[in-house]
């Protein structure tokens, strides 16, 4: 038999075991998301306020953030295209062949 933050059970996968979460709370009296909870109901407008004054900076650094990153990847599609064969780089060119009149360059 297993005891468990003072409960004992006789196997630890019994139904009745607490959580991992229940044993670590007996153990801490108090934790940051306690604190955080109370602080957030005891100061609520002020946090609000501040969330709705950062509100729209953060939304405008995100939005250039996704443009840049928009940018990088298509500059990056674009060096991928190809791009028309130089002249100097033509078979006719480096066969010393004068080029054809159909020809585009």
């Amino acid at each position: 038999m297993a005891v468990f933050a003072g409960k004992a059970i006789e196997h630890p996968t019994a139904p009745d075991r607490p959580t991992i979460d229940e044993t670590l709370r007996l153990s801490m009296p108090k934790s940051p998301r306690s604190r955080s909870l109370k602080y957030y109901y005891e100061h609520r407008d002020d946090v609000l306020a501040k969330l709705r004054a950062n509100y729209g900076d953060n939304k405008e650094r995100e939005r250039l953030r996704q443009r840049e990153k928009y940018l990088r990847r298509k500059a990056r599609q674009e060096a991928t295209a190809v791009a028309p064969l130089d002249l100097r780089l033509r078979v006719a060119f480096l066969l010393n062949e004068p080029p054809s009149p159909h020809s585009t360059l």
